[in-house]
């Protein structure tokens, strides 16, 4: 079954408190929004992402691994990351994230 995205113009409600799945919001030529839900305890080994992105807590709390050190980010804080930056995730709690990414597909 195709995932629905949003499409320009269309209103998305994001309600962190009943968040039970990540899934992808909106998927462009250029770039892609979505919810991450992590349970508490739960490790994203280094990655990458194929463009720039911004890192938002909307629920719970993360220490955020990049460049060379670790920083503990909670709602109300926006990470950004250039493109391709090595990253790595810890959960410190049930958290949910919007996470958007700037590709550079062509």
């Amino acid at each position: 079954m195709a995932l629905v995205h949003a499409k320009s113009g269309e209103l998305i409600i994001l309600d962190p408190h009943s968040a039970q799945r990540s899934e992808t919001l909106i998927r462009d030529d250029h770039m892609e929004v979505a919810q991450m839900v992590l349970e508490a305890g739960q490790y994203l080994k280094e990655h990458s992402a194929a463009g720039a992105m911004m890192i938002q807590v909307l629920k719970g709390a993360i220490d955020f691994e990049a460049h060379g050190t670790t920083q503990r980010i909670e709602p109300g804080h926006l990470m950004y990351l250039r493109d391709s930056e090595p990253h790595a995730v810890l959960a410190l709690e049930n958290t949910v994230l919007l996470l958007s990414i700037f590709l550079h597909r062509r």
